[in-house]
């Protein structure tokens, strides 16, 4: 697999998309409500989002809130 170019804000969101490459993990769908991981195992994992933190200048990081519907 191809190691994605990104273009991104920050950063720090490069090199945590890279290091999730790097496990062999990927993002492959999210909307504001949920999100399907794919593991290093190659199988699907499935979140709902909890809460949506935004970068600020103020806080200088962002974050998100995630709960997986198989284990809670």
């Amino acid at each position: 697999m191809k190691e994605p170019q990104l273009e991104a804000s920050s950063p720090d969101e490069v090199a945590m998309v890279k290091f999730g490459f790097s496990l062999n993990m990927s993002l492959v769908e999210r909307d504001r409500t949920y999100c399907i991981m794919r593991n290093a195992k190659g199988g699907l994992e499935e979140y709902d989002v909890l809460a949506s933190f935004p970068f600020t200048s103020e806080s200088k990081k962002m974050g998100i809130l995630l709960k997986n519907r198989s284990t809670n």
